[in-house]
């Protein structure tokens, strides 16, 4: 799979002698509870240089795996490569080989997008100790089919060009804190939004959530994701399974035990999803054009998702279903009278918060 980061912006040419380029990576990842580590592995990386006569991809030496959970204002570094003085750096292409997560000691894949790309803005050429900073924000949830727990990724990113130092000899994965004029310049890149009012209302089956949105910012912006955070129960749909497998479930789910004896396999492995659910106290929505949000599972089209906003502009998002995973195996559901926090997420690490009580 390949990440593409492509940007470009005025530049100017100058003299013609080597200057060497480094290229850092820092992140940002909303995750549920108990992530231990969030990787990408690379083979390669290749920014896209420009001078007056075309283009040349020019090959940065560097690969490796990035732990982008413990990268929050950290540099670390991918690559270097000499460049010709005063070449403009229009963009940056990443080869994946693998990504995965590590929640509570065990390891999941990741389905994630193969392609992203960006038009970031701001000075790109390169001059002596030029550094290519990536920041990655990605939005990492669970996704729960009939008996697997899976995870979805959905990358995004944005680049500049910055001065970040390390010391002479630094090898590939060597790390280093960001300046907070670096910090700043990559958080003026992300356009603003704010969440004006939001609702959890429960009946039922049924769970309606809303929540209005409004852009701050000077730009466009497209929400894709919201996550609700707090207490929920997990509990199975009526028929989902047999009267005696009904019982063990029910039994597992209540007392959190994840290792009942006398159960069998497959029990044990629906009953493991259900618990699963109650452990990240989370739920994850997918943003769909105009507005409405949508369970995310592991079959979900990630390619339709997202609602762009004009500058001053707002967005109403709305839930109003009932919230079954696994095949309708299970239903969750927020508990009335408690606290829940519902976060909105969107493109290049847009992110709003807002506090709410369950009615």
């Amino acid at each position: 799979m390949a990440i593409l980061l492509v940007y470009t912006s005025h530049f100017h040419y100058g003299a013609r002698n080597s200057a060497p380029l480094s290229v850092f990576a820092t992140g940002t990842v909303e995750a549920p509870n108990g992530v231990q580590e969030l990787a990408l592995e690379y083979s390669s990386i290749s920014v896209l240089a420009s001078n007056k006569t075309g283009y040349e991809w020019v090959a940065i030496a560097g690969n490796g795996t990035l732990n982008l959970s413990s990268l929050r204002d950290i540099a670390e570094l991918m690559g270097r490569a000499n460049l010709t003085n005063n070449l403009a750096v229009d963009g940056v292409r990443m080869n994946l080989t693998s990504a995965y997560i590590r929640v509570n000691g065990t390891t999941y894949d990741i389905f994630t997008p193969e392609q992203i790309s960006l038009i970031p803005s701001g000075p790109n050429n390169v001059s002596v100790s030029s550094s290519l900073v990536i920041d990655f924000t990605p939005v990492l949830a669970p996704a729960f089919s009939r008996n697997t727990t899976s995870f979805i990724m959905s990358p995004a990113a944005i680049a500049t060009m910055a001065n970040v130092n390390l010391p002479s000899g630094s090898s590939i994965g060597a790390k280093v804190l960001l300046t907070q004029s670096v910090q700043a310049s990559l958080d003026a890149m992300k356009p603003g939004i704010n969440i004006t009012s939001a609702s959890i209302t429960t009946g039922g089956r049924t769970t309606l959530i809303t929540a209005t949105v409004r852009d701050t910012s000077g730009s466009d912006v497209t929400l894709n994701d919201v996550f609700l955070s707090g207490p929920e129960s997990a509990s199975l749909v009526p028929g989902a399974a047999n009267s005696s497998a009904t019982a063990q479930i029910t039994g597992m789910l209540t007392n959190s035990d994840y290792n009942s004896t006398g159960v069998s396999a497959d029990v044990k492995e629906i009953a493991q999803v259900g618990l699963n659910m109650q452990h990240y106290q989370i739920l994850t929505f997918v943003v769909l054009p105009y507005g409405v949000l949508e369970a995310p599972s592991v079959t979900s089209d990630l390619q339709v998702r997202g609602y762009t906003i004009g500058p001053g502009s707002s967005a109403n998002l709305t839930f109003d279903n009932t919230l079954s995973y696994g095949f309708n195996t299970y239903q969750l559901s927020p508990t009335a009278g408690s606290t829940y926090t519902i976060t909105v997420l969107g493109q290049n690490g847009t992110m709003a918060s807002a506090t709410i009580t369950a009615h």
